[in-house]
């Protein structure tokens, strides 16, 4: 094993040929178990054990509840840097072995900037809801490409203290590895802060909040315990920056259970319980009477935080549950009572419309002689205004029942992109009638999924354009696009430059009957059904339907995310 440690550094020029890994040169006790051994401060095991396993499970759990979200997968990937980088330390504070202390700090100075990275990363992913840009990503490419040339060289690693059986540092791993930390970190803290302060959202700028504190706490604690190691060489006080990781797991879990961070809330208990255990666990390594004191002071703190949180959350859940079942029966009545008398209206209404409808179709086709002109322009203009009220009849009726959950999918496998096509044809009339001009740009890929077609092409793609084209204004711009979303999810999006939405109307959209304030001015005929239904649909097929828009006068876009086959 050893050998190799030989060949690294002797090609790379961090070997000494003095200091041959075949031999002990440290006074003490060699390692056991790669991290046991009799130099390890007890402090040690309590600040790395725990975090390794706290954060192994919560990173794969998370992973697992949805490996296809980028914001998952970033936030493995950046726990899984921390936990080599609290490995490898635990392993070169346990040997006795020049050879592996060079090997194993080498690993530490590699991925202690991916922690780094990871972080901006993932603020970047949670707060914008896509992929970081080229730009970015190519600038952290820049500054990371020194480490991965350099860490094998006497510029990152220049020897071991044998006194100390610590590793001496050179420029890369005391100055330069510091500055990109420090950058870093400043580059957090400034988007961080922009973007919740310009969030509009009180709720949504609480969650970036608590996610940025816990974040930022994370980078800084954990740069201020490298940076005093590596200038004090008092790596002991630098231990407790590493705290730093169960405070961010705390901003976290809590984040996901009051905001659904990551659409689970499960995990925030799970990630609090497993903090319990292994923070518990750790004191079987402490083996002094007086530091024991002071880790279990520092255990109990901990574990009545964690206690009185995990707590706090099963009591609110208990109420909300009871509060919930409460109110669904209450409601379940009334919904009752409400179906029945909207049934008996609605099917009265249609059967007198549709008679008139009749009536004022023979009109105009002449059955009872041939009109004049005048009677014939009456006619067909009544006969369009029965269309419309026996339309809107049914909407109401179809409302109801997607709401009851009655309505019946005939799901197989289409393409989504024909249909997309269809409903941009279909509407093209409407378009030219309004003088709205409409653009798309659908991808050339495959996009093949397994759905009801006439309910998606009817409820969905069709009526969030002809929502689009009515809500615009003569001489406005309607854009329609289908794509893969950064998850590999189907992404069907309508934009437009119409009257826009204002916060109060967001409230209201894909609510049944919902109507924006002014809505109603633009589109005498809007039910304020059609985004109900288009929601109960999209929800059928396991996807989401949002809108975004900066207010009144500003334009609105719909998005309809459809899972990935």
């Amino acid at each position: 094993m050893y050998s190799v440690y030989n060949v690294v550094h002797a090609l790379f020029g961090c070997y000494n040929p003095k200091m041959d890994p075949s031999v002990t040169f440290c006074s003490f006790e060699g390692a056991k178990f790669l991290i046991f051994g009799p130099n390890v401060p007890a402090l040690v095991y309590y600040a790395h054990l725990p975090n390794i396993i706290i954060s192994l499970c919560l990173a794969f759990f998370i992973l697992f509840q949805n490996r296809k979200m980028l914001a998952n997968q970033v936030l493995f990937g950046t726990i899984l840097s921390f936990v080599i980088w609290a490995f490898f330390a635990l392993v070169f504070w346990a040997t006795n072995n020049p050879g592996v202390v060079i090997f194993s700090w080498s690993m530490d100075v590699l991925f202690e900037p991916l922690v780094y990275v990871g972080c901006l990363y993932l603020l970047y992913v949670l707060f914008e809801k896509r992929d970081l840009p080229l730009t970015w990503k190519s600038m952290f490419t820049i500054l990371y490409v020194p480490f991965a040339l350099l860490v094998p060289t006497r510029l990152t690693l220049s020897g071991v203290d044998l006194s100390t059986c610590l590793a001496v540092e050179g420029p890369v791993a005391l100055y330069y590895s510091y500055f990109i930390e420090i950058v870093i970190s400043i580059w957090a803290f400034v988007y961080a802060t922009g973007r919740i302060l310009y969030t509009a959202n009180p709720e949504t700028k609480k969650e970036r909040l608590f996610l940025s504190m816990g974040v930022l706490f994370l980078l800084f604690s954990f740069g201020w315990g490298n940076i005093i190691g590596s200038f004090t060489e008092d790596w002991k006080l630098g231990l407790y920056g590493l705290f730093g990781m169960p405070v961010f797991i705390a901003f976290l879990a809590y984040t996901i259970v009051k905001y659904r961070t990551f659409n689970i809330r499960v995990v925030g208990s799970v990630a609090l319980v497993l903090a319990l255990c292994a923070l518990n666990f750790s004191l079987l390594f402490v083996q002094h009477v007086e530091v024991f004191r002071g880790v279990a002071a520092l255990t109990f703190t901990i574990s009545s935080v964690f206690g009185y949180l995990l707590i706090r959350n099963v009591r609110n859940a208990m109420r909300q549950r009871a509060l919930i079942e409460q109110q669904e029966r209450a409601l379940e009545v009334t919904n009752n009572e409400q179906e029945a008398l909207l049934r008996f209206v609605s099917h009265e209404i249609k059967g007198y419309l549709t008679k008139s409808e009749a009536v004022f179709a023979e009109i105009g086709e002449g059955t009872y002689g041939e009109p004049t002109p005048r009677i014939k322009q009456m006619a067909e203009g009544a006969l369009a205004e029965m269309r419309k009220g026996v339309d809107m009849v049914m909407y109401i009726l179809k409302a109801a029942n997607f709401k009851k959950g009655t309505v019946g999918y005939e799901k197989h496998p289409f393409d989504l992109k024909a249909v997309v096509r269809a409903s941009i044809v279909a509407l093209q009339p409407l378009a030219d009638e309004r003088h709205i001009t409409v653009t798309s740009s659908v991808s050339d890929e495959e996009f093949t999924m397994t759905g009801d077609e006439s309910k998606i092409s009817e409820h969905v793609t069709r009526n969030l354009i002809d929502n689009a084209l009515r809500y615009t204004l003569a001489g406005g711009k309607v854009h329609v696009s289908l794509s893969h979303c950064v998850n590999g999810d189907v992404c069907f999006a309508v934009t437009d430059t119409g009257i826009g939405i204002t916060k109060e109307d967001m409230r209201n959209l894909f609510t049944e009957g919902g109507h924006g304030k002014d809505s109603i001015t633009t589109n005498v005929h809007s039910t304020g059904y059609g985004l109900f239904i288009a929601k109960q649909v999209v929800g059928a097929h396991n996807g989401r339907v949002w809108a975004e828009s900066d207010g009144e006068g500003k334009g609105s876009k719909f998005v309809v995310e459809f899972p990935r086959e």
